[in-house]
């Protein structure tokens, strides 16, 4: 979408001049025209103060509204409270805000025992493969245990797993549990589950060849993509949206 294009650029001054308000002006008609990310950017622009007065109950209605629409990976219940948010919100801030350290792993390590699903599947990414920067060993046991609980709500840990299961990775090959595993995270409103659903579906694997299927599952991609929901990246970077690394560089 070329409105969350432009507020993008005006905030990191790539191509247009720097101007944080501009950026959001535009994130405010990016999100008018659908654009869940949208949502998210003004969410982080009003929990900062990036060109507008920092506003927590606004910042929360706009991260509680990507919730609702679906917004992968940053949507979870509870919903962000505006004038404390749980662990994890304060570790998400915490990150955007340069402070990758200890303390944002350990925000990260309440919000999990806490319960709260986002939590949980990062915990688990990071305790994956290790993640030297923040001191978290490998923990491959432990990370498929986070992620099998978060992914009672959260539809990327459910397709996380769904990965893991159809690459061997982690846990035994089993297509049939990975197709298992996609279908609960498109429940939960992740568009690439629905992606991974259709290659399976076209590719039997899995699961019988049913191109018809297939084909309604890309329908339903490609209905989400026009309303903004399929975006896992910044525009004009090549940079997850989720804030918290998956494994160190």
């Amino acid at each position: 979408m070329a409105a969350l294009w432009a507020g993008d650029w005006y905030e990191r001054g790539h191509v247009l001049p720097k101007d944080a308000t501009l950026a959001v002006t535009w994130y405010r008609r990016a999100a008018r025209l659908g654009s869940i990310v949208a949502r998210h950017e003004l969410f982080r622009c009003y929990s900062y103060g990036i060109g507008v007065a920092a506003d927590p109950a606004v910042a929360a209605r706009f991260a509680n509204a990507a919730d609702r629409l679906g917004y992968e990976e940053a949507a979870d219940r509870p919903t962000i409270s505006a004038t404390y948010p749980e662990p994890y919100d304060r570790a998400l801030l915490r990150w955007h805000d340069g402070h990758r350290d200890a303390k944002c792993r350990q925000l990260v390590e309440r919000g999990a025992a806490a319960g709260d699903g986002r939590a949980q599947h990062q915990l688990g990414l990071w305790l994956a493969a290790g993640h030297r920067g923040l001191g978290v060993g490998a923990d491959p046991a432990r990370a498929r245990t986070l992620l099998t609980a978060a992914a009672r709500h959260v539809g990327a840990a459910a397709r996380d797993l769904g990965t893991w299961c159809e690459r061997g990775q982690l846990v035994p090959r089993d297509p049939t549990q990975a197709v298992a595993w996609y279908r609960r995270a498109a429940r939960l409103g992740s568009v690439a589950a629905r992606r991974d659903l259709a290659r399976c579906y076209a590719d039997g694997l899995g699961v019988a060849v049913d191109r018809r299927r297939a084909e309604r599952y890309l329908t339903e991609v490609a209905d989400l993509d026009g309303k903004g929901e399929s975006g896992r990246r910044a525009p004009g970077s090549s940079r997850p949206t989720p804030p918290l690394p998956r494994k160190a560089r």
